[in-house]
């Protein structure tokens, strides 16, 4: 005999999500029907494809099934929330939450990963900006498939609007100085400029601004912890020695500031011959997980070097859907975004700000 409404609705509750590791939020699920005909609404607090979906997609059938419910359609939403960052810091306006690609070392492939990132949100629904806070070397407008020549920012009372592509809003210094002049400048005036770009652009309800930042642990990064509100960070190496001992000083960074570490992206792990299928470890192997295992942070996933993944990015043009590059992107993407849905929400930003006087 099936079971009753409110018993099938208990055990849905019970499920543990495959990506937050953490149970179901009975409010998060709405239930219609009955045994013969079960209508299923789940509501995930971040942005995941269908084909990743599908795994959420058998435990509910699974459940249902074994209280004798029978599932007609089970669809999603994504209630994404803005969530804690670094106490003291005030919120961009426009933005939910703030996700930092950094490295310890140039070269790695860091813009390459923040902007497929970008890519795999945009894909799965979420709103997305990039801001390239790379100010010497900005190289996010050329992985986004636009001519900073023939783009012209509009301000207005100092406040600049987003340049759209391929889905993503985006800000740049190569939009304001498009000659490709080169950035002359002091610590003080790089670090004006990165608030300049994240303050006064006017993002249009991003639940995702990816900030791709410069190699190192400079002025930059340290404007980035102490001004601009972060969610999370996301840390780019590739496998071989110097790159390790670089990243673990960038890793050790966000950790003195306070800023929550949600994993490794190793890349170019290895390179795969298209002619003899050999596969080369040209920049060592598995040292990126390695290290992640050491200092117990999650390893986001392994990426190839692939010429599909560097052609795509001098193009300017996001990897097909079904390629398997972005299939890795995709998943590190859900990865780290389930981990912000489980952070504190921030409520802050709901209430004025309010002053006491005497």
């Amino acid at each position: 005999m099936p079971s009753s409404f409110d018993t099938v609705c208990e055990a849905l509750g019970a499920i543990i999500d495959p990506y937050t590791h953490q149970k179901f939020d009975k409010k998060s699920i709405t239930l219609q029907g009955d045994s013969a005909a079960a209508e299923l609404v789940l509501s995930l607090g971040y942005p995941i494809s269908d084909r990743l979906f599908e795994s959420h997609h058998v435990l509910i059938k699974g459940t249902l099934s074994e209280h004798g419910w029978e599932a007609k359609r089970i669809d999603r939403v994504n209630r994404i929330r803005s969530h804690s960052v670094q106490e003291g810091v005030k919120a961009l306006p426009g933005v939910k939450n703030v996700i930092a690609v950094g490295s310890g070392k140039g070269g790695v492939g860091k813009s390459t990963v923040a902007v497929n990132l970008a890519f795999a949100l945009a894909r799965m629904g979420a709103r997305v900006g990039v801001l390239d806070a790379d100010i010497y070397g900005p190289n996010v407008p050329a992985m986004l498939g636009v001519e900073p020549q023939e783009v012209s920012v509009a301000q207005e009372k100092d406040v600049f609007e987003p340049v759209l592509a391929q889905g993503c809003q985006s800000m740049s210094m190569a939009y304001l100085v498009p000659d490709g002049r080169p950035m002359v400048w002091r610590g003080p005036m790089v670090s004006g400029a990165l608030l300049q770009l994240a303050q006064q652009t006017r993002w249009d309800q991003c639940d995702y601004l990816i900030v791709d930042l410069p190699p190192g642990t400079g002025d930059i990064q340290l404007t980035l912890s102490k001004k601009i509100p972060v969610t999370t960070s996301v840390i780019v190496t590739t496998p071989q020695v110097v790159a390790l001992l670089d990243v673990q000083k960038g890793i050790g960074m966000f950790e003195k500031v306070g800023i929550p570490i949600a994993g490794l992206v190793e890349n170019m792990s290895g390179f795969t011959c298209p002619h003899c299928h050999e596969q080369s470890d040209i920049f060592s192997k598995s040292g990126g997980a390695a290290l992640a295992e050491a200092l117990s942070i999650p390893l986001l996933g392994s990426l190839p070097l692939s010429p599909k993944l560097r052609e795509a990015g001098d193009l300017g043009v996001p990897l097909a859907d079904q390629d398997e590059i972005s299939s890795i992107f995709e998943e590190m993407a859900v990865s780290v975004t389930s981990g912000i849905s489980t952070q504190d929400i921030d409520y802050s930003r709901h209430f004025s700000n309010v002053q006491v006087t005497d």
